[in-house]
């Protein structure tokens, strides 16, 4: 880890010789390195990082079941589910918080069915994704309905979040969520169309690294966590730029699933 910033060349400087550069450059151009100086603060600055978006995503949900409880009474109650499934996540990592394992708020917090946790955390982001006039679309296989629970809520919710804020404001892009089971692995992408990633830079894998981020009021924690979280599943992770159009970016996970009849004697 270190505490200086990358500049668009990618190179390491050190912020007190960059006072004159721009505070902000566009996603795939790391800008900012944050670093922790003790694992207390590690684990802190994580446990704020996801909770803040949780929270953010189940205010703008109680929100919109309030302005919606009359006139769309369907759209309201959707809202206020969503709602009480992000106060349920937010418990379990306060919860999980409290365990003498480092990672166990982001290892162990989320353990409802891997198809329901992952429509959960996109509908925690949809309002922020409509609030900037994108569309986000959800394609949730059915193979996935039957796989056994994984801890990829933390994974989706970082990743889509990203996608959002990586998307240009009334653009009317789209951004895709996208799981499915393929040769006993999960696979999941999340898809925009946002400026993408320095090929230099992803190659180094250096917007997985702790404390680097393109967000002016971001953390540079969210993809990190995916890494770790995919890591300890002995999957895989990568962010690359869209082959199919001239902008936008892929953020893919493999992970192998355990299957019961595997663990049999």
């Amino acid at each position: 880890m270190f505490s200086g910033s990358i500049g668009t060349d990618g190179a390491i400087m050190d912020r007190s010789a960059r006072a004159e550069q721009p505070s902000f450059v566009p996603q795939g151009t790391p800008d900012q390195a944050i670093g922790a100086t003790t694992d207390v603060e590690r684990r802190f600055r994580r446990v704020v990082h996801e909770l803040s978006g949780i929270v953010d995503g189940a205010r703008r949900s109680a929100e919109i079941a309030g302005a919606h409880i009359e006139s769309d009474p369907a759209r309201a109650r959707a809202a206020l589910a969503t709602a009480t499934h992000g106060l349920y996540a937010i418990a379990d990592i306060l919860r999980a918080a409290s365990s003498p394992e480092p990672d166990a708020p982001f290892a162990n917090a989320f353990t409802t069915g891997l198809a329901e946790s992952l429509f959960d955390a996109s509908e925690l982001v949809r309002p922020a994704a409509e609030s900037r006039g994108a569309v986000l679309r959800v394609v949730i296989d059915d193979s996935v309905r039957s796989a056994p629970p994984l801890p990829l809520f933390p994974v989706a919710l970082n990743a889509m979040r990203n996608a959002v804020h990586a998307t240009r404001r009334g653009s009317g892009a789209l951004i895709e969520l996208k799981a499915w089971v393929e040769h006993d692995r999960l696979r999941l992408e999340v898809i925009d169309e946002g400026e993408g990633v320095d090929e230099n830079l992803a190659r180094r894998r250096l917007p997985f690294r702790e404390g680097v981020t393109t967000n002016p009021k971001g953390m540079g924690i969210g993809l990190a966590i995916c890494e770790e979280i995919v890591d300890s599943l002995g999957g895989e992770v990568s962010l690359s730029n869209r082959l199919d159009r001239v902008s936008g970016c892929v953020f893919a996970i493999s992970v192998p699933l355990e299957r019961e009849s595997d663990e049999t004697p």
